[in-house]
């Protein structure tokens, strides 16, 4: 009966987001484990308060590239920060460790270069 209503709401969750109902398919697809997808839809909807929470169980760096840049653009560096490390960005960690924002730390920056470097050659 619990796997039935599972796929239920899958099914329910797949037509909402077909529909253009975004907000509305990711609590669906969150209430049934869809994590990802959740936090997917939740973002392409710019709803980046309800993808927080989902943020650290997501593991494709595209969407946490977007996340972050959606952070850096509401002055949440912190939370930039640890989406473009979980999207391997290390161009926008040395940029943002090197602005004027609060988070300026040259030190992580030339670390972050150094460490890039040895990994290409």
């Amino acid at each position: 009966a619990h796997k039935r209503k599972m796929d239920m709401f899958k099914d329910f969750a797949t037509i909402l987001e077909e529909a253009g109902h975004l907000t509305e398919a990711a609590e669906m697809h969150h209430v049934c484990g869809n994590v990802e997808q959740a936090a997917t839809l939740f973002v392409k909807s710019s709803q980046f308060d309800r993808a927080k929470p989902l943020m650290t169980q997501v593991m494709a760096p595209s969407l946490h590239q977007v996340f972050a840049k959606a952070m850096e653009m509401r002055g949440d560096y912190q939370l930039a920060l640890s989406s473009y490390q979980r999207a391997n960005d290390s161009q926008s960690l040395v940029r943002l460790y090197l602005s004027n924002n609060g988070i300026r730390n040259p030190h992580k920056a030339f670390a972050i270069v150094m460490q890039t470097r040895s990994l290409e050659s």
